[in-house]
């Protein structure tokens, strides 16, 4: 009987092995790779034999059959990606391209330079000490400016009423990309170049300007009443070296609030005013030269 026992033990061995090998063999695909989706839970495969007294039981777990990606013919491991990379690109889009665009000038990684912002529609800024600019590369040559130049007389006081582009005073950016800049940044600095013609018998002045803040507020070189915000003026020159009837000076306010500014708008009814006779000529002009907006 211990024989017939031993021989049906070896048999009922036999017979679990080949099972074993069956359920490894057809868990893989044909063409060697793993499944794609292997089953969430275990699955558990019972073989219970009983021959008198004697039971053999086994379980065997389908996750015990999966087999290394390293040793199986055309499976793939998943490839490791840089920091930085976005999905589906290449390690050369790294953090401020176009592809994957960072939220600010002042995020680690970005240096001085021209960067891509803004995640949801990317354009270009320029980083300058970890402050986003929007800075004018295509300075206006002399022949622009005398062409384009603004005559004043008495019955246009505002610089939108004359034939003049104001959105150029803050780049022409749109205003979704200018209510993300606001929206990001806690302070913001813009700066704007001043053109101005000396006659013999008239000096305009840029104090004698006032800008037109965000909020509608008058701003000039002292604060008011109506707002603290005002302007500073740097060293005025020569805007050319061959020609000293017009000079130059750039004007620029800062506002920490991030509310008051860009400038929409120039009130020259003061410049104007000045003037000694109604023969006399004003000629203005102004350019964009940055608007940097900051986190700190």
């Amino acid at each position: 009987m211990l024989t017939n026992m031993s021989s049906s033990g070896h048999n009922l061995l036999v017979f679990v092995l080949v099972v074993l090998f069956v359920f490894c063999r057809f868990t893989k695909t044909e063409e060697g790779e793993l499944p794609v989706e292997p089953p969430k839970e275990p699955q558990i495969i019972n073989l219970s034999h009983t021959n008198g007294t004697l039971l053999f039981k086994m379980s065997l777990e389908q996750t015990e059959c999966a087999v290394d990606a390293d040793h199986v013919p055309g499976a793939k491991k998943p490839e490791k990606r840089p920091t930085g990379i976005i999905e589906g690109e290449t390690e050369n889009h790294l953090l401020g391209t176009k592809e994957n665009p960072a939220k600010f000038c002042s995020e680690p990684g970005i240096s001085d330079g021209i960067f891509y912002i803004n995640r949801a529609d990317p354009f270009e800024v320029d980083c300058i000490d970890k402050g986003t600019c929007i800075v004018n590369v295509n300075t206006v040559d002399k022949e622009t400016v005398i062409r384009s130049a603004i005559t004043l007389n008495t019955t246009k006081y505002w610089l939108s009423q004359h034939k003049f582009n104001i959105s150029s005073l803050y780049a022409n950016i749109d205003a979704f990309q200018l209510s993300y800049l606001l929206m990001v940044s806690s302070k913001v600095k813009h700066t704007i170049r001043y053109y101005y013609k000396i006659d013999k018998d008239r000096n305009p002045k840029a104090e004698d300007l006032q800008l037109l803040s965000w909020t509608d507020r008058l701003i000039g070189t002292e604060p008011t009443e109506q707002t603290s915000l005002f302007y500073g003026i740097d060293e005025t020159e020569n805007c050319w070296d061959d020609d000293d009837q017009w000079l130059c000076t750039d004007i620029y306010l800062t506002d920490a609030t991030t509310r008051r500014l860009p400038i929409t708008d120039v009130y020259l009814k003061n410049i104007q005013d000045r003037a000694t006779t109604s023969e006399e000529t004003v000629q203005v002009y102004f350019e964009f030269v940055a608007l940097c907006f900051s986190d700190e």
